[in-house]
């Protein structure tokens, strides 16, 4: 906390729900939106999933005094950026630009949020354009079901189990009065955070959230539909044949949610192991042994459960199950003899490096005080972060990988070339 002054840093809430937070840092005259809402592919209604997508989507198809796809123009012609995604947990939408062109941005989220064009022209458009996203991005390409197959194993009958794409048929069942009610629950100021960081002023900047704002009163109750989870009962094995060159592994440990102790440990797990071209099986199996193309961790903690995923992109012939033993038994050969200091030292340095580099960048600055804010309904918590990482002990982490990795079970998805 002490690379922040308090004095830099307003909290507030409207009279309609929405939570402020606003940052000042005047080194460049440049300022960065973020408003968050509290709604993700979780709360996807059965047999609707996708609809959290197609809506950020929908959100850029104009509202009362904004013409379809204005928001970009207005947005790029007074030289900013923006954009939008869609998580299983939340759906941020962001802005940055000239300082002195904070209204434009306001007037365009509040608009949106207020007076959202759901016309039938609009989503049939738009549900074409998801549609094809998904052809493109994971239908159609190498392992691009990979991640589809890994969260419907691992998260079965939940609420991560689906993608955050969304099903085709679904999409296609989305209907205008879907939308309607969407968004009358979930893109409510009360469901919302909006955050403002880089040159402004405070008192101003507050008065001008509540201009735009506070006019804009709640039409709906969110509703989320649960958050049970099972345990892997065994180890489990899919083989997936594909129009592949290269054969593929995908190692799945289930891991707690957002806000455990693992967070952090797992993330010096992670870079020791596997996570740059220093770490043990990278060195092992890619340099030593050359039977890797590449090999790689994903570390998913969510708001209600987490998957930490090894994926290892074999080299032509190579056998994966030979892969998967040289893995876990790397795994059991740490814990049995340890970190090394130089090791621990290594990537506590680059941790550190990259959270301080965190505060110097106002989008990141954004983004981390809107999850701060929509996980755990504290922002304080991101500026906790590298105090925490720098606490953790070598033991920490060998209590996790005993607990996660050697007493738990695990998937193995294996990708081979199509026979």
């Amino acid at each position: 906390m002490s690379f922040i002054s308090l004095e830099n840093i307003r909290e507030f809430s409207l009279d309609n729900g929405a939570k402020c937070i606003l940052y000042k840092d005047a080194r460049n005259p440049i300022v960065n939106i973020h408003i968050g809402y509290d709604v993700g592919s979780k709360n996807d209604p059965s047999k609707k999933k996708g609809l959290a997508h197609l809506f950020e989507h929908l959100m850029f198809q104009g509202s009362e005094n904004i013409k379809k796809n204005e928001h970009f123009s207005f947005i790029q012609n007074n030289g900013g950026v923006c954009n939008a995604y869609t998580s299983f947990d939340n759906t941020i939408y962001f802005e940055s630009l000239p300082a002195h062109k904070l209204g434009l941005a306001l007037w365009l989220e509040s608009d949106r949020m207020l007076s959202l064009d759901l016309s039938e022209e609009n989503l049939l458009n738009q549900k074409k354009v998801v549609i094809e996203e998904k052809h493109s991005n994971y239908d159609n390409v190498p392992y691009g079901t990979a991640m589809r197959n890994i969260f419907n194993t691992v998260f079965e009958n939940s609420v991560y189990e689906s993608p955050v794409i969304g099903n085709e048929d679904n999409i296609e069942s989305v209907t205008v009065d879907d939308a309607v009610g969407f968004h009358s629950k979930f893109y409510s100021p009360q469901n919302s955070v909006i955050v403002i960081s880089g040159s402004i002023d405070l008192l101003d900047t507050e008065n001008s959230v509540k201009e735009y704002f506070d006019r804009i009163e709640n039409k709906g109750e969110p509703f989320f539909t649960g958050t049970e989870f099972r345990k892997l009962n065994e180890n489990n094995k899919s083989v997936i044949y594909d129009n592949i060159s290269l054969p593929a592994l995908y190692l799945c440990f289930q891991i707690p949610q957002l806000g455990s102790d693992s967070e952090f440990t797992l993330e010096f797990f992670s870079d020791i192991i596997i996570n740059n071209k220093s770490s043990r099986l990278y060195k092992k199996l890619v340099y030593e042994k050359k039977i890797l193309q590449s090999i790689s961790a994903l570390k998913y903690n969510l708001k209600y459960s987490g998957v930490f995923i090894i994926a290892a992109y074999a080299n032509p012939g190579i056998n994966l199950d030979s892969i998967q033993d040289e893995i876990l038994n790397e795994i059991k050969n740490i814990y049995a003899k340890g970190i090394t200091d130089d090791e621990y030292n290594k990537v506590k340095n680059a941790i550190e490096f990259e959270n301080l580099q965190n505060y110097y960048n106002l989008h990141t600055m954004s983004a981390n005080l809107v999850h701060g804010w929509l996980f755990f309904n504290d922002y304080f918590r991101f500026f906790s972060n590298y105090e925490k990482y720098m606490k953790i002990c070598k033991d920490e982490i060998m209590r996790d990988i005993y607990e996660y990795f050697l007493t738990k079970n695990y998937f193995a998805l294996h990708y081979l070339p199509n026979r």
